[in-house]
């Protein structure tokens, strides 16, 4: 199309996409943004779309859903829009607002492989792994029929995380590798990335680590290889858990401190302050309670900026941990006092009860028994 129309905006931008939907993000913000200097003197339409497509692209995600559903409004019969809607409501953990968008398109083509499988991944996201297998096997039942292989290839991905969550490993990881067949056969390298990260979970929960660790590396590579930035990201923090599951805590804050500054590069501080919080428990399994300490109270605080009641929940239980470990005993109780409440807020029993249990530690340790043994059995009681 650049020979033929160099300034064709909306080409650019589209480029843009098909660049991020493979995991090459440095060509697709370039290309995107390119559509969007082009695009200046379109008619206004034409712009907007261009515009919605480049938050899309660079990860602007709360723009993007503004835009299209803007565009959505507009022309509530374009399916088109309508699945990019419903895909960006997903992305941002919206599973009720994607399911309704996903479903008007289905109203319009009951037989669209690609809403169908859409489908089927939000329900799994949703918690209802089972009652995604009806969506994605109507969905493979039409791919097969169209002879789609990069279809086939994703709804078998959605099929294996099915059935991992269902604690079917062996079907999981099936499914996984005839992924990855299919994927290799064509080319996708991104999505080989995504079947092998999925593979080493799967394989590191069937006690074959060492299979765990070369699939996880060759997603790592291939990731890198594409500039796959947010793909290297969650390979890294994927990684860096298993190593330090597996006590190789100097390998996983390699791997921990690299995926911190990606996701700040990238702006994602939901991604950071994960991060921030693995950093966290490799040191204080190290026994580096004051460096454990820092990385916890940083976590707590993006994680009160970003307002997650369960993350924070988590954050202040860690910081009480680690006082708790450096005798600060009166600070720790505070600490699990507002942990315990901040979970009871949000219905966590097993929270609660950790944190009860723990409260019993502090107490045990201040000589305080008749306290200690209340918070315990307050614990068992939860």
């Amino acid at each position: 199309f650049r020979s033929a129309d160099p300034n064709f905006a909306l080409a650019f931008s589209r480029l843009g996409q098909v660049y991020a939907n493979l995991g090459y993000d440095n060509e697709a913000e370039r290309y995107s943004r390119r559509g969007v200097e082009l695009s200046q003197q379109l008619p206004p339409a034409e712009r907007y779309l261009i515009e919605a497509n480049d938050a899309r692209v660079t990860g602007n995600t709360a723009k993007a859903i503004e835009l299209y559903g803007n565009l959505v409004k507009a022309a509530p019969g374009d399916s088109n829009l309508q699945f990019t809607l419903a895909s960006l409501y997903e992305s941002n953990n919206d599973f009720d607002q994607a399911t309704q968008h996903y479903a008007k398109v289905l109203e319009q083509d009951p037989k669209s492989v690609a809403a169908l499988l859409a489908t089927g991944r939000v329900q799994i996201k949703s918690g209802k792994p089972q009652d995604s297998l009806d969506y994605l096997n109507k969905a493979y039942s039409l791919a097969v029929r169209l002879e789609n292989e990069e279809q086939k290839a994703a709804i078998l991905q959605a099929i294996g995380v099915a059935y991992r969550l269902m604690e079917k490993p062996q079907d999981a990881l099936k499914n996984y590798q005839d992924s990855i067949a299919i994927k290799r056969q064509i080319g996708d390298k991104r999505g080989i990335a995504v079947s092998l990260n999925e593979s080493a979970q799967v394989q590191t929960t069937m006690g074959q680590f060492a299979a765990a660790e070369a699939s996880y590396k060759e997603a790592l590579q291939i990731r890198r290889d594409i500039g796959d930035k947010q793909g290297v990201g969650d390979t890294l923090m994927d990684l860096g858990l298993f190593y330090n599951d597996r006590g190789k805590h100097d390998d996983a804050l390699k791997l921990y401190k690299e995926g911190l500054q990606i996701e700040r590069e990238r702006g994602d501080e939901l991604s950071q302050a994960t991060y921030l919080n693995n950093i966290g428990d490799a040191y204080f399994a190290q026994g580096q309670y004051d460096d454990a300490l820092t990385y916890f109270q940083q976590a707590l605080q993006l994680r009160e900026k970003l307002k997650t009641p369960d993350s924070i929940a988590e954050s202040v239980r860690n910081v009480a941990v680690v006082n708790t470990k450096l005798g600060q005993y009166g600070e720790a109780l505070t600490q699990y006092l507002k942990a315990l409440d901040l979970h009871r807020s949000i219905d966590d029993t097993r929270g609660t009860a950790m944190d009860s249990y723990d409260m019993g530690t502090v107490f045990h340790y201040q000589g305080r028994y008749g306290a200690a043994l209340k918070a315990r059995e307050e614990a068992l009681k939860s």
